[in-house]
């Protein structure tokens, strides 16, 4: 969890300056933090109180029953859900509040809260706290009000650039389908540390080859011939060591009619902190060239 959490930081891009420009522009003091603190203790009934409140209203919810889970993994998110409140008047709000909460975020995603659910708890939150604040004050129910509506447009909001977000992705997936179905070059991404390798459907097919996106290496390396094998291999090891700036290099490869098929494979590697070490490329059909090269010689 920790990895995905530091994963999370970098992909969001929460640096000190980032942190410190929104709260400047949410107008957050020194002194917001103090009046919190000072009302920290005398919400603690409160915090436990609403816990358990918001967990039996969500179990009228279908959708959420199932998401919610049972019983071991509900009270490990009541738990959690209050020690959040706790933090959220104590502090202090430095850049482990920063952490906490995402990871708090990050659990239920995990578990499978939609974002409406998430940003729904916290209108009945805020609506809950200000009860206890405000107490009989006649605002208090125009304060309600103006929460439900509030929260209803930010979901809204959040449905607007989530929608265009997904359209995006979609329609770059949907480009890079059509340009690896129009390429005659087989696709490979291989996570080296995991040893996961991607195959693109070319791939496969130019050996004949039933599809199969993902396996490990041996998939590959099984079906060099074994003349081949020593000199793939160093090549690889020659640009994972920096000694060439890509892996560029001719083999044969066994089909799945047990002929062997001339290849040149090209790839780069990629060091990356949140996926580790990785190395991507391409693998084309050359054995037209080679027999002209025999027919020559």
């Amino acid at each position: 969890m920790e990895n995905e959490l530091k994963a999370l930081v970098e992909r969001v891009g929460l640096g000190g300056q980032t942190i410190l420009t929104r709260t400047r522009f949410l107008q957050w003091k020194a002194s917001d933090g103090q009046r919190l603190n000072r009302l920290a203790s005398r919400m603690e009934e409160a915090h436990q109180a609403f816990t358990d409140k918001l967990y039996e209203h969500l179990g009228n919810f279908d959708v959420l029953t199932t998401t919610l889970g049972d019983a071991a993994r509900l009270a490990r998110l009541k738990h959690s859900q209050t020690d959040y409140y706790r933090r959220l008047w104590s502090g202090p709000y430095d850049r482990g509040y920063v952490n906490d909460r995402l990871l708090v975020g990050l659990v239920h995603q995990r578990v499978g809260v939609d974002l409406e659910w998430y940003l729904g708890a916290y209108r009945l939150y805020l609506a809950e706290m200000l009860g206890h604040l405000l107490e009989d004050s006649p605002q208090r129910e125009v304060f309600d009000s103006l929460l439900k509506a509030v929260f209803f447009d930010m979901i809204l909001a959040i449905d607007t650039y989530s929608a265009a977000q997904r359209q995006a992705l979609e329609d770059s997936e949907a480009r890079l389908a059509r340009a690896l179905r129009g390429s005659e070059d087989g696709i490979w991404d291989w996570d080296i540390e995991a040893d996961r390798l991607y195959l693109s459907e070319r791939w496969t097919e130019m050996l004949g080859l039933p599809a199969e996106s993902t396996s490990s290496s041996n998939r590959w390396f099984d079906r060099v011939h074994p003349d081949d094998l020593s000199g793939l291999r160093e090549a690889i090891s020659a640009h994972l060591q920096g000694h060439t700036n890509s892996l560029v290099h001719e083999y044969r490869i066994r089909t799945r009619c047990g002929d062997y098929l001339w290849v040149l494979v090209r790839g780069v590697v990629e060091d990356c902190r949140r996926s580790g070490r990785r190395m991507a490329g391409s693998q084309t059909d050359i054995s037209s060239r080679k027999a002209a090269e025999g027919r020559l010689r």
